[in-house]
């Protein structure tokens, strides 16, 4: 309990600690506002074009018209210069981003059970909270739960199955709200075309609740937020790594040389 309140904890809130827990301290301690970064300002600018054509606000003939028009107004920030100078982030997001749209079917044989629904539950004495991106009903009457992401694709297995936790936390409330656990799990990528799909598995859904649990006790006993050197995360991502004294100088110092 936080000052007699009760603690709220997000997928996004337990990752954070577990990727650098001074990353943590800034943003869930200290509450600095921090900064965005092209990537992020990306996938917005997607997840809100998906959600608006699930809620029936924008036609699909609409989608790739509405990408290009607001694309320059969201995605304000710079991509990060490669190593290789081949590799303009910029533009290649951008492109991936044009194909998933234009490539989408439209959703006919989905029931739309929600998009971007905010959510509650309590979890022993503290509370889950998230947004799913998309829950629907497919042709065979079962429930799907989806999730946009904007990564190309999965690393591994165990990146995958680390991503997977998020679904299978919400799948509690999708059993508490709709009755029923979901059928499947599915991470959509608007940097690829093909989903990466997930059967359901309740002893998957039973390790994520015991990773979270346990990370909420980690945070709860943690004291001393030592940072986690990374250095792509560290000087492109973090929302503090303007101000990150941690950070590689070496890495902005090659960044301004490009």
């Amino acid at each position: 309990m936080e000052g007699g309140k009760t603690e709220r904890y997000s997928f996004s809130k337990l990752s954070c600690f577990e990727n650098c827990k001074f990353c943590f301290y800034n943003q869930y301690i200290e509450h600095h506002k921090g900064v965005g970064n092209a990537f992020s300002s990306y996938g917005i600018l997607l997840h809100s074009i998906m959600e608006r054509y699930a809620k029936g606000e924008l036609k699909f003939e609409e989608l790739v018209d509405t990408y290009e028009l607001e694309y320059p107004s969201t995605v304000v920030e710079r991509f990060p210069r490669m190593p290789n100078p081949k590799i303009k982030l910029a533009e290649l997001y951008y492109q991936q981003g044009h194909d998933y749209l234009t490539s989408l079917k439209p959703f006919k044989d989905m029931e739309i059970l929600g998009a971007e629904m905010e959510f509650e539950m309590p979890i022993d004495d503290w509370i889950f909270n998230g947004v799913i991106d998309l829950v629907y009903r497919d042709k065979n009457g079962d429930i799907i739960l989806r999730d946009y992401k904007s990564k190309s694709k999965f690393k591994s297995k165990a990146e995958l199955h680390r991503y997977a936790r998020q679904l299978y936390l919400y799948s509690q409330f999708i059993k508490l709200h709709f009755y029923s656990y979901p059928k499947r799990l599915e991470f959509v990528m608007f940097r690829q075309q093909d989903p990466e799909p997930i059967e359901f598995n309740l002893a998957d859904y039973e390790e994520a609740m015991s990773w979270a649990r346990g990370v909420v006790k980690d945070i709860r006993d943690e004291w001393d937020y030592t940072p986690t050197l990374e250095e792509f995360y560290c000087c492109n991502l973090c929302n503090f790594r303007e101000f990150c004294q941690f950070k590689s100088e070496e890495y902005d110092r090659r960044q301004r040389k490009a």
